[in-house]
């Protein structure tokens, strides 16, 4: 199959950059039969690690009651979902895998910078967890497909699009122009190899409610979060991810174009502790040059509370290194502030 579709994605590069004066290689139908055979070598490759997942009880203003996707991301029995599925507070989580079995599962963990939780079930066999493609490998342009398993358990719902672009909600997300509805939110955005390229959430600049984001339905601005395998480690263990704080305020002088100049700094915060003071200029950032502040964002919003962040300040002409150790920021669920 892996050597066929490599043909078919051949035939296809060579059809759309045939020349003008060529003899037509292909016919419409032919193209949407490709395309056919790739998004079903994509699906068949994730379907197994898929999963359908059904809620009983929960406070009515959350919006349960409807089924929702989920993502095997181990074969000891955790999933991830997005927070915004779960946001109602069930009583009961019921989760349907690939195979037809249905399971009680539990929470374990939640990650409030990005909107995922993680689920656990109990099972007598293994499961088979998603294959992720490496954050680094990830390219604007490729190819995306946005699956999910809420309206029917026994076909997988699925969209396609592109990667529109990389490091976007302060450089914690993905983001692509394939459809992404609340259908989709818990589910894998694949490859046309199936390798899980991140899990779809709702998110939105500089909002931490897990609803933020989910008027963009269908409105080919998605985000999806890619896997981290020390994060998912410390969710496994019980840890939840809180978003970090680091305690200064930057006045943003010129918009995009603003260096990273501290305005104010909080009391009592890992900036205050490490000794800065306003009027000082962030440099670096873990070894990173910064120049703008929109740049120090992209630094530190991935980051999250208990992480130590080697920062680089310039203060009357001379710089100097300072450690930070986030906190957590119970204030706000996005990035590190």
């Amino acid at each position: 199959m892996r050597s066929g579709l490599v043909r078919t994605r051949a035939a296809i590069i060579a059809a759309m950059f045939a020349g003008a004066s060529a003899a037509p290689v292909t016919g419409q139908s032919e193209l949407d039969s490709w395309n056919a055979a790739a998004m079903h070598h994509a699906m068949t490759a994730i379907r197994p690690s898929m999963a359908r997942i059904e809620t009983v009880g929960g406070t009515a203003t959350g919006g349960g009651g409807r089924p929702f996707t989920g993502t095997v991301v181990d074969d000891q029995g955790h999933l991830l979902t997005a927070l915004f599925n779960l946001r109602h507070e069930p009583e009961a989580i019921i989760v349907s895998l690939a195979d037809g079995r249905r399971v009680p599962a539990r929470i374990v963990a939640t990650d409030t910078s990005r909107q995922l939780i993680m689920l656990r079930i109990e099972s007598d066999s293994a499961l088979k967890p998603a294959v992720a493609l490496p954050a680094r490998d990830v390219r604007p342009g490729q190819t995306a497909i946005a699956v999910g398993m809420a309206l029917d358990p026994g076909q997988p719902g699925m969209t396609a699009g592109i990667i529109s672009a990389t490091g976007r909600i302060e450089g914690r997300a993905l983001q692509t122009d394939a459809r992404v509805s609340p259908d989709n939110y818990g589910g894998p955005l694949v490859d046309l190899d199936g390798k899980v390229l991140g899990i779809l959430v709702p998110l939105a600049p500089g909002s931490g409610d897990p609803g933020a984001g989910a008027d963009w339905y269908d409105s080919g601005i998605g985000f999806a979060v890619p896997l981290d395998p020390r994060r998912l480690d410390s969710m496994r263990d019980g840890k939840s991810l809180r978003p970090g704080l680091h305690g200064m305020t930057f006045k943003e002088e010129a918009g995009f174009a603003s260096a990273a100049k501290v305005s104010a700094v909080r009391k009592d915060s890992p900036a205050s502790r490490a000794d800065l003071a306003p009027g000082d200029v962030v440099r670096a950032v873990n070894g990173v040059e910064i120049r703008l502040l929109t740049e120090l964002r992209q630094e530190l919003g991935p980051l999250y509370a208990g992480d130590r962040v080697e920062i680089s300040i310039e203060r009357g002409g001379v710089r100097s290194e300072r450690i930070l150790e986030l906190f957590e920021n119970v204030g706000r669920a996005g990035g590190a502030d």
